[in-house]
């Protein structure tokens, strides 16, 4: 994930998608689920490889972790 969204912040074209993400006036659970139509494009690129090497139970209960710790991170209780 991490260098997922790091290529979204250093490519301009993946950026365009990825900037919806980062529009929101707050940090809470909508901003950080809002994504751009055509992101998972890129993400599916940094995916599948992954999923030829991780079990799929093991990659989708990653997948369900980041999922609810960008709740976290995405608060105004994190600096």
């Amino acid at each position: 994930y991490y260098w997922f969204h790091r290529f979204c912040h250093e490519f301009h074209f993946a950026f365009t998608q990825h900037s919806v993400h980062h529009s929101g006036e707050d940090y809470n659970l909508a901003t950080a689920l809002r994504q751009g139509a055509f992101q998972w494009i890129i993400g599916f690129t940094f995916t599948l490889p992954l999923a030829l090497i991780i079990p799929p139970k093991a990659l989708f209960g990653h997948f369900f972790a980041n999922t609810l710790a960008q709740f976290w991170f995405h608060t105004s209780q994190v600096g």
